[in-house]
This record gives structure tokens, C-alpha cells and sequence, in this order.
């Protein structure tokens, strides 16, 4: 079997809910804590992460957007940072939040340095711990001036500026006392021009890709099928991740590939068991597209270009004309509850008699990771 693989996350956020995740920040003693950054963090994504500010009453109001399961933090310059995992946004808002910020804590201030001396008002800090839980990412106001404040519970964390007007690398720092962290950054117009040669080559190879609609001809994309040759499996990326037109082209491309170069598969980063599912409509049209696709945990999937894919791919295989059928995979693994129900079946599947003689051995080893678990809970299982 031929496939093609998608290899890196495409993280666009779908069209909002109308659901809002809303709050009530405290201190220790119950008084409401006005100022205060809170941020909804998608659960173990990586995905950008919305932020607002607590009012003078200390209650703050995110727009959700898209169904799926979230964090919200909250950071402030003399109260320690906060975070409430776990919470689920579907159709409707979840229950308002009393969330409270934490004690004395560890001070954490510095700046961040612009070589250019460019200003950075409006800049944030995003401020990660590096820990089995799926949302404490913290975020900070940067001033006008480059400095910042915040106060953390220990921990390792790493620091980064999020800019478009900057880069520069990440600051990792275990914190155990108050600390000072600077973190150097470049503007980014002040970066140096590629090299002449990097340059030239693109001139010379680059090949001018006419649309990313997939509902245009394939005729602009017909060089790639030199490129790809005899290939079995063409990895697709992309040079931003929060770009449509990018998975628009993914699907421009396998559409090329399926048509004109034989290829059956469609791989990506998401769960194995739950893309059986999305597999089954594919093959079959058995269940709704939609909600196999949404069961794949991933919010960054779940958007109108992976579903436009996974109809055309349904559509294509329906089509008499077209022997060799379509399969979608996902070839990896998010959530253990499915996966084991998953390995159980198979085993009474294939040797009901090697089933019952391994019973107890096997529900030893998947018992711990069977049940819905929080990371750190699951870590602690296994």
C-alpha cells in the first residue's frame, strides 16, 4: 500500500461556539484580584492560547474557540500564578470558575532585551512549566519598557516572548527562590537577509502554485509528481502552523496523488483507535464526518478543511470508477481508554482460547491505563 503521511500540526482554530468560559479570580482571603492575566489554554495542544484581563471585581469572560477541553491559568505580579485543568466546552459554556490564586510563591521578574531597541508594548510572555499536567501555561504583560512581573509556584519553566515584531530563543529556568530572568530577543526586521545561494536555489526550483482551493484543477500542481517519482510515502508540513491555505493544499496534493500517481493512504498525527472511526467513513459512509472527526480529541483537526478532505475522500471511494479505495490512519497515540478496549477485543478476537489463558496477565498491564485519566495521573498509574 502507497500512503502519504502528514507529519506536523495544522492549528487553526474553528468557528467559535458562542460558548465563553467565565470566572471569578480570588486571593488567599477571598478578596477579588483585579488585573490579573487569565489565559484559556487548550489542554496539551500547544495551540495559541486566549487571553483577557480579570476586571476590578476580579471576573473575566473567554470566548471558546472551538468544542474541546481546556485550562484556564491566571498570573499576576503579587499573587502566585494559578491554573484549573479539565474543563469541557461543547455546545454551551461550562459553570462559571472560583479560581484562586495561590500564596507567597517565588518572584520571577526581568526583561526582555531587544537588541534593536525596538519598543514591545502590547508583547506577552508565555511562560510554560515543563510538567505532566496538560494546561499550566502561564502568560505576563511585557511593559513598555521590556519588563515584566510575575509570581510562580517551583517549578522548571520556560520563558519566551510572543511577538511578531521579535525572535529569539527560549529561556529554561528551574525556579526554587526569586529570580531574575532576562531574555535577549532580535527584531525581527533587523535580521539578516538569506544567503545568496539559499536564494538562488529557490528561484531555480520553486515551482508557482496557482491556488490552494481544492476545487480547482490539478493542472499547476502536476510538477510535484516529478519531484515525488517513484516515492511511497511524501511528507507534508508547513512553513506556519494557523494557516487554512496550507491544509487546503495538503488536500490539493492528495488529491494529485491519489489521482494521478496511485497513492491509497492518508496518515496523520492523531489517535489510532479513534481513526478507525474516521477510517470506517471513509471506506464505508457509515457515521457522520463531523462527529468522528471531533472524536479525535484534537480541536486543530477538527476544522471545515480536514472535513472537506475527509468528504472528498469519502467521495472517491465511492465512486465505482476508482478501485483502489482510500484509508485514513492516525499513527498515534493520545488517549490509552480506547487503546486498550481496542488490544482486548483483538486479542479474544484472533485466540479466544490465548485470551483466556493470558487474562489476568493482560489486565494487569492494561487495567492501569484503561480508565479516563488526568496526565499526571496516568504517569503515576503506569
Amino acid at each position: 500500500m502507497v500512503s502519504i503521511v502528514v507529519v506536523s500540526l495544522l492549528l487553526v482554530a474553528p468557528p467559535a461556539l458562542g460558548a465563553s468560559v467565565t470566572g471569578t479570580l480570588v486571593a488567599q482571603d477571598g478578596k477579588p484580584v483585579a488585573g490579573a492575566t487569565v489565559a484559556l489554554v487548550v489542554e496539551g495542544q500547544g495551540a495559541p492560547a486566549t487571553v483577557t484581563r480579570s476586571d476590578a471585581a476580579g471576573r473575566f469572560s473567554i470566548p471558546a474557540p472551538g468544542p474541546g477541553r481546556y485550562g484556564v491559568t491566571a498570573t499576576h505580579e503579587r499573587h502566585t500564578a494559578a491554573f484549573r485543568c479539565g474543563l469541557v466546552v461543547a455546545a454551551t459554556s461550562p459553570p462559571a470558575l472560583r479560581l484562586a490564586l495561590g500564596g507567597p510563591g517565588l518572584q520571577v521578574s526581568g526583561r526582555v532585551l531587544s537588541r534593536g531597541h525596538r519598543r514591545l508594548e502590547g508583547q506577552r510572555l508565555v511562560v510554560p512549566r515543563l510538567s505532566e499536567e496538560p494546561c499550566d501555561e502561564f502568560h505576563a504583560a511585557v511593559g513598555t519598557d521590556g519588563r515584566f512581573a510575575l509570581r510562580l509556584p517551583r517549578g522548571r519553566y520556560s520563558f519566551q516572548l510572543l511577538a511578531t515584531s521579535h525572535t529569539g530563543p527560549a529561556v529554561d529556568r528551574e525556579i526554587v527562590r526569586d529570580e531574575v530572568v532576562d531574555l535577549p530577543v532580535d527584531p525581527v526586521a533587523d535580521l539578516a537577509p538569506a544567503p545568496a545561494e539559499v536564494t538562488r536555489w529557490m528561484r531555480e526550483h520553486a515551482i508557482p502554485i496557482r491556488t490552494t482551493d481544492p476545487s480547482e484543477p490539478l493542472d499547476d500542481l502536476s510538477p510535484l509528481l516529478g519531484v515525488v517519482g517513484d516515492a511511497r510515502v511524501v511528507a507534508l508540513g508547513e512553513a506556519t502552523h494557523g494557516s487554512r491555505e496550507f491544509f487546503q493544499l495538503k488536500h490539493r496534493v492528495l488529491e494529485l496523488l491519489a489521482e494521478r500517481a496511485g497513492f491509497t493512504a492518508f496518515a496523520i498525527e492523531a489517535t489510532m483507535p479513534e481513526g478507525f472511526d474516521v477510517d470506517a467513513y471513509v471506506q464505508t459512509g457509515k457515521g457522520d464526518p463531523g462527529q468522528v472527526l471531533s472524536a479525535l480529541y484534537f480541536w486543530t483537526w477538527n476544522t471545515e478543511e480536514v472535513l472537506a478532505l475527509l468528504r472528498w475522500m469519502r467521495a472517491y471511494n465511492a465512486d465505482p470508477r476508482h478501485a483502489r479505495k482510500l484509508h485514513f490512519y492516525g499513527f498515534d497515540m493520545q488517549s490509552p481508554e480506547r487503546a486498550a478496549r481496542v488490544v482486548r477485543a483483538y486479542l479474544a478476537r484472533v485466540s479466544a482460547e490465548e485470551s483466556g489463558a493470558a487474562g489476568s496477565a493482560l489486565r494487569a498491564l492494561l487495567d492501569p491505563v484503561a480508565p479516563p485519566r488526568a496526565p499526571a495521573e496516568l504517569a503515576a498509574a503506569t
